[in-house]
């Protein structure tokens, strides 16, 4: 009965919704969410250290606009880990939502994601959810006494608060109405705010969501993302996300996409009018381009440092 509703629901959102099936069920998405799950999978059971994931993927129905990649791979990774039977058992599971693996999300995309909240949450009350933002791009406010309350900045149809559905979330809005917030303002958040929350939480695994186009070159203009983030400046806050990891780290570049930078024509109108506004606002600012000397430096920066552990313990 379960996989019958499936395939309804597939073959629905196929007739009505073309764009969001092939966000979902199209062959890359598949294997980008088959292939990130499997890597965490590998992290957390020490197979591997670390991973760097050079793997683009731009999302074409609106309402995915706001969504990573690396959510989708997190919650079907929780989901396959609470199919596992405990041994010699045939109904008793190995996990619930509470006992699974603790993972913390960063999410440093510059603009509010309620949908990566769902999605994350769905499967798992082991994931803490670490939101950097700029304030202007959505989410709840904080000065007016209404945190607990629905906000209007929201592009879900059901509406929640946030704090009803996770203790684990911790988010960090940005005021760059006085100018751009730079490296070092940064820097001061991740020592102050952000280390000391993964170091309390003491996560299996640490995985970030960059889309590393916060660079000087794209900070000119009336539209340009309100960050600028350089290399070595990087390189320094991953280190001590390392630390605080024991360098168990994943991390994928996903950056948006404008409609005029996909190579089929896409169709992002919607009646939503907070997605009307992220489309006309925010997505301009945050689909900078991402030239190949930018990625090089923060690729080769971001390997130097999850490269380093070894080097590291022999120092102390």
């Amino acid at each position: 009965m379960r996989t019958d509703r499936i395939e309804n629901l597939e073959a629905d959102i196929h007739q009505y919704y073309p764009e969001l099936y092939r966000d979902l069920w199209g062959s890359q998405p598949i294997v980008a969410t088959i292939s990130l799950a499997e890597l965490i999978d590998k992290v957390t059971d020490g197979e591997i250290v670390n991973t760097f994931c050079m793997m683009f993927l731009a999302y074409r129905y609106q309402l995915n606009l706001k969504l990573s990649p690396l959510s989708i791979a997190i919650s079907f990774f929780n989901y396959k880990q609470l199919q596992i039977k405990k041994p010699g058992s045939v109904d008793e599971t190995l996990y619930n939502k509470s006992t699974l693996p603790r993972l913390t999300y960063i999410c440093f995309s510059g603009y509010f994601s309620e949908l990566d909240i769902d999605v994350l949450t769905e499967f798992s009350e082991n994931v803490q959810i670490i939101m950097i933002y700029d304030n202007q791009t959505g989410g709840p406010t904080f000065w007016d006494n209404k945190m607990s309350d629905v906000y209007e900045d929201d592009a879900r149809k059901h509406k929640k608060a946030f704090d009803m559905i996770s203790d684990k979330i911790l988010l960090l809005p940005l005021d760059s109405s006085g100018g751009k917030i730079n490296s070092r303002n940064l820097y001061d958040l991740f020592e102050y705010t952000v280390y000391r929350s993964i170091r309390k939480f003491r996560p299996d695994m640490v995985i970030i969501n960059h889309p590393f186009n916060f660079t000087p070159e794209n900070a000119e203009g009336p539209k340009s993302p309100p960050f600028i983030l350089k290399p070595k400046t990087w390189s320094k806050i991953l280190f001590e996300i390392c630390v605080a990891a024991n360098y168990k780290v994943m991390i994928l570049p996903h950056k948006l996409l404008n409609a005029d930078q996909y190579y089929e024509k896409v169709n992002f109108s919607s009646q939503n009018p907070h997605m009307k506004d992220f489309v006309k606002r925010v997505l301009p600012m945050f689909s900078q381009p991402l030239t190949s000397k930018s990625l090089e430096d923060y690729f080769v920066s971001s390997v130097e440092v999850m490269s380093s552990k070894t080097r590291v313990s022999s120092l102390n």
